[in-house]
């Protein structure tokens, strides 16, 4: 499938242009860093038809916390589960 493009608003700025923060003078701001001070952002992707499966893996669990702290003895559950609709 081809990728497609979207021109959405600039998540830091807001669709300003401009950004203000805590270091800038009061009534001041700056040109938005993550959008050059145009106010959007372009996102592109391939659109999202359906969840793939992913290959080699035959149990699921949530996210534990960090791996330096598991046990072993965490919930897991088939991958077929997961995928289940």
């Amino acid at each position: 499938m081809a990728k497609v493009e979207i021109k959405v608003e600039c998540h830091s700025c807001g669709g300003t242009g401009l950004y203000k923060g805590f270091a800038e003078p009061p009534e001041t701001a700056v040109v938005c860093h993550s959008c050059g001070g145009s106010g959007c952002e372009i996102l592109s992707g391939t659109p999202f038809t359906h969840r793939k499966h992913k290959r080699g893996i035959r149990w699921v669990m949530n996210d534990g916390g960090l791996w330096m702290v598991r046990n072993g003895k965490e919930k897991r559950y088939p991958v077929e589960e997961f995928y289940k609709e």
